[in-house]
This record gives structure tokens, C-alpha cells and sequence, in this order.
């Protein structure tokens, strides 16, 4: 299984998940590498989210990820309707 760095980022326009580009092999590599990096992760977040109020960093695995993909993919096709 396969887990990914999530981040939920709450702005005043919209709730974005967003998720780091590269896998771990599992959860305990997944936290530590969070919990080195935790303030690096979220100035990047600030970085790429001007007007973030606030976020949060998890890791989550990869039937999450899926989950999210289709949430998304729904709310796609609701607003092409």
C-alpha cells in the first residue's frame, strides 16, 4: 500500500485537497517525513495558498487518495451540467 502526504487547506473561497507529488512505502515513513518537515510543508502551503486560513497536513493512503479523485470527478460533471 502505498501513502501520500494530504494537505486540506480551508481559504476563503473553497476547501482544497491537496496532495504531495511522491508516495511512501508506508505510514511510519509517511509521519516521520511530516514530522520533520512540518514547517517547511506549511510555508509551501502558504506559499502556493495566499489567502489560506488554515490547513492541515496528514498522511493518508492511497484508497483515500481514490476516494478524493472521485469526489472530484462527481462535482466535475455536476458543474458541466
Amino acid at each position: 500500500m502505498k501513502w501520500f502526504i494530504l494537505a486540506l487547506v480551508i481559504t476563503n473561497n473553497a476547501t482544497i485537497p491537496t496532495v504531495k507529488d511522491y508516495a511512501f512505502k508506508s505510514e511510519a515513513q509517511c509521519t516521520d517525513y511530516v514530522m520533520r518537515h512540518q514547517h517547511t510543508l506549511m510555508a509551501q502551503l502558504h506559499e502556493r495558498y495566499n489567502d489560506m486560513l488554515t490547513g492541515t497536513i496528514s498522511c493518508v493512503d492511497n484508497t483515500v487518495i481514490e476516494a478524493i479523485k472521485a469526489v472530484d470527478q462527481e462535482q466535475q460533471l455536476g458543474r458541466s451540467i
